[in-house]
């Protein structure tokens, strides 16, 4: 089965790609919603993240909150690598199970939707898609979609390579600064290279 890393920046338009994929029958594996899964409540992620980072986030609910946590962490290295180190083991052994069951069930590609590909040196890909977008529309879409002010926005995209450097990284780009059709053709342009 070929595994096919896709990535990009903060609001660059991965997960709108990744819906895309979806809709086309293209398994994907979202990095981002097999965190959370790791951190629910009552689990041992969940238990050494408050146990390192605080009781208190906790929500009334049980859930983490995230937008605390990240407050804690973004900014801070040595913070946000202690958060890494307890969650990225979690994460890579469910990807490894959901990826070995798509390949079990005959699924000639899947993909593995990952913010931080790049910064975390993953490898084993046989190809790589960035999805990108101009700065000046990542942050329109972070303020618009994310209430995040400037100095939020700064933080969050200093923990990420810059679109260009990933850019020049991958095998395939996507430019997603247009409108979702002229996306999807890109999309499914790349899926017939592939």
């Amino acid at each position: 089965m070929k595994w096919i890393g896709l990535t990009g920046g903060l609001a660059s338009g991965k997960s709108t790609v990744a819906g895309m994929l979806r809709t086309k029958g293209w398994p994907v594996i979202d990095a981002d919603d097999i965190a959370r899964r790791v951190v629910a409540p009552g689990t041992p992620g969940q238990t050494a993240v408050l146990r390192e980072f605080g009781a208190d986030l906790r929500g009334p609910d049980g859930e983490l909150d995230r937008r605390e946590l990240g407050r804690r962490v973004f900014g801070d290295g040595l913070k946000l690598s202690r958060l890494e180190s307890l969650i990225h083991p979690l994460v890579q052994a469910e990807v490894a199970s959901r990826r070995r069951l798509l390949s079990t069930q005959g699924f000639r590609m899947a993909f593995y939707d990952v913010p931080l590909l790049f910064e975390k040196k993953l490898e084993g890909f046989d190809a790589v898609v960035v999805v990108s977008a101009t700065p000046d529309l990542q942050r329109s879409r972070m303020k618009s979609r994310n209430a995040w002010d400037d100095a939020e926005i700064d933080r969050r995209l200093a923990s990420q390579l810059p679109l260009l450097e990933k850019e020049s990284l991958a095998h395939f780009v996507l430019r997603n600064d247009g409108d979702l059709a002229h996306l999807e053709r890109q999309v499914d342009e790349l899926i017939l290279k592939l």
